[in-house]
């Protein structure tokens, strides 16, 4: 049995926006792991010590 054009069309609908809603979850899952990543990178850089009294001249 062969469905009218309008369901399959509206069955191909729901079908991108469900793989958009996972590439969108994916997309801010990956983001928030990169953010982090970075925010972890700057944590573990050393501050820095200065050897010797600077004069600032």
């Amino acid at each position: 049995m062969r469905r009218a054009a309008w369901v399959q069309r509206e069955i191909t609908a729901s079908w991108i926006l469900a793989d958009l809603r996972r590439w969108r979850a994916d997309h801010r899952m990956r983001q928030a792991t990169t953010d982090l990543d970075t925010c972890q990178t700057l944590w573990d850089l050393p501050t820095r010590q200065p050897d010797r009294k600077e004069t600032g001249q």
